[in-house]
Formats: C-alpha cells, structure tokens, sequence
C-alpha cells in the first residue's frame, strides 16, 4: 500500500502494494483506504483526546481485512465503508475501548452480487467506565449471493455507564440471495444503555409498485432503492475529492 495524498491530517492510501503496519495515532487524521484490491492487515493505536476517521472503499477479489483499534481516553474513530468486494470476502474488525471517553462509530453498506459469499464481522469491547459504541451495517444480496453480518458487543461486569448499539440490515433482491444477520450483546451489569436490532427482507412490494407507477422499469426501480442504502454511507464521504469518483462507482456497481 502507497501513500497517494498527504494533506495535513488527510492521507490517502491507493492499493499498489499489500498494507501491514502498526499506527500510533497522536494526532487527529482522516485516512481513506481507496480501491483496496488485496489483503489488509493494521492495528492502530489512537492516543487520548485524539480522533480518528477512517473511510475505506473496496473492490477486490477474495478480500481479506482484519483491523484492530485501541482507543484510549477521550479518543474515538469514526468508519465508513462501501464494500464491493467479490467472491469469497472476510471482513473482521475489532475495537477495544480502553479507557473512559472512548467512543467508536461504525457504518458500512456492502452489496453481494453472482455468487459472492461475505462475512462481515464487527466486535466492540467496552473495558472501560463511560465508553460508547455504535454499529451499523447495510447489506445488499442480489442473484444467488450470500451475506453474513456478525456482531458482538461486551461490556464487562464493572464497567458502568456505557452506551452501545448494534444494527445490521439485509435487503434480499432474487430468489437465490441468502443473508445472516446476528447482532449480539454481551451485558455483564445494569447500569448500562444497550440495545441491538436485525433485519432480513425483501423489497417492499407497494414501494416497488409506487415507482414502477411513476414510469420506471423493475430494474431502474431496484436500482433506485439500492442507492438509498448506499447514500447514508456515501454522504459521509461528499467533502472528498474523490466524491463523485465513488457516486460513480456506485453507480456502476448497482
């Protein structure tokens, strides 16, 4: 992995090489992993009062990821992913909020088209008083793919006044789309504020009857209602040089 872009605190990494590394973090950045191809393997450690803000964008073959975030006191990481991926995909990341204060957002959308098979698997660990959380993940199945969306969020038996949120969604598009959808809570005491939710459907049929009304084909209708999973993640990337490269590449995508 290259660096392609440094500008002040905003670095963008283009997939010209494998990426591996340990990253201190005792400044605020936002790091965009663009076009990731191959595997990706980084731990970061994000020092007290600083932010984190990673964007990734992936469009490879048989993608493997694993990431590992340290937060300390005060520190947060905000992640918003747009998945692509295609065929056999395995997609783990793990936040340990250390220390009080520490506060970990995640939203991704990931699309299954052909027969790919993903695994996405988001896991918190609340180690500290006052650490919050929260996860969303959007899925997508068209054709005879399958979509798997894992989650695991523990607070442990003395850490109290923690907040934490796990959600995970699946459209299901053609009859031979599959989805798993598990978000779980692991609540060891009380005085905590948790709660998760999943769900796995297909289309609306009167929102697809609305739009096939208003003159647009089934497939132009689909299409449509792809996007709308896909804008709550691409928003967050519209400060980007590269935002209408990604609209674009949704576009082809879906």
């Amino acid at each position: 992995m290259s660096i392609n872009k440094i500008i002040s605190n905003y670095i963008v990494y283009t997939d010209d090489d494998e990426f591996k590394n340990n990253l201190e973090l005792d400044e605020n950045k936002i790091i965009v992993f663009k076009n990731i191809q191959h595997s990706l393997t980084v731990d970061f450690e994000i020092l007290e009062n600083k932010a984190l803000t990673l964007k990734i964008i992936t469009d490879g073959i048989n993608q493997n990821i694993k990431m590992s975030l340290n937060l300390n006191k005060n520190s947060s990481v905000s992640v918003y992913f747009l998945d692509f991926s295609k065929k056999d995909s395995n997609i783990k990341i793990d936040a340990y909020l250390l220390k009080s204060g520490a506060n970990f957002n995640y939203k991704c959308a990931t699309l299954g088209s052909n027969v790919d098979n993903k695994n996405i698997e988001i896991n918190v660990h609340h180690l500290a008083n006052s650490t919050t959380a929260n996860v969303e993940n959007y899925g997508i199945c068209k054709d005879q793919s399958h979509i798997q969306l894992l989650g695991c969020s523990k607070i442990s038996e003395n850490m109290i006044k923690c907040s934490t949120q796990q959600r995970a969604k699946i459209l299901i598009l053609d009859q031979g789309a599959s989805g798993i959808a598990k978000p779980i809570l692991k609540i060891e005491n009380d005085d905590v504020i948790a709660n998760h939710g999943a769900s796995i459907g297909q289309l609306n049929e009167e929102h697809l009857f609305y739009l096939l009304s208003r003159g647009l084909s089934i497939k132009e209708a689909k299409r449509l209602i792809i996007l709308g999973y896909f804008n709550n993640i691409v928003s967050n990337f519209k400060n980007d040089e590269f935002y209408d490269d990604i609209n674009n590449l949704v576009l082809e995508k879906v």
